[in-house]
């Protein structure tokens, strides 16, 4: 039995600590969209740096900071590369291997998406989330 606050007590990964956090929620998340589907964007990645990339300032982005997206049936959408996108759905967390998509790590279903107005690209500061 691991002793809490000793060698043997089991550290959660970065990937276990969100999936009991908001694994099955509706979450709101912010990014850029990438496409990698059909035309139609019912399948995409969304990602904190454009598909046109700023890799002269950015690090790489991995798979840990990517999210399938699987977007609501009929759900339309205008894509531009340089837009912020506010992306809804219900969340889901851990390794999952889609035939046609291939391994990811984070999902979200049934989303629903809309332009982020407003959004600042780059991050200055922490912002509190908004009341509802």
């Amino acid at each position: 039995m691991p002793i809490p606050g000793t060698q043997n007590e089991p550290v959660a990964s970065p990937v276990e600590k969100i999936k009991v956090r908001v694994d099955g929620k509706e979450v709101e998340i912010q990014g850029f969209i990438i496409p990698a589907g059909p035309p139609d964007l019912s399948f995409f990645l969304l990602s904190r740096v454009s598909a046109i990339g700023n890799y002269c300032c950015e690090l790489s982005t991995g798979q840990d900071e990517t999210v399938y997206v699987y977007t609501a049936t009929g759900a339309q959408l205008f894509y531009d590369p340089l837009r912020v996108y506010k992306v809804r759905g219900r969340f889901e967390a851990g390794v999952h291997t889609d035939p046609a998509n291939g391994v990811s790590l984070f999902r979200l279903r049934q989303a629903h998406v809309e332009e982020a107005v407003g959004a600042k690209i780059m991050k200055v500061e922490d912002t509190p989330a908004p009341a509802r």
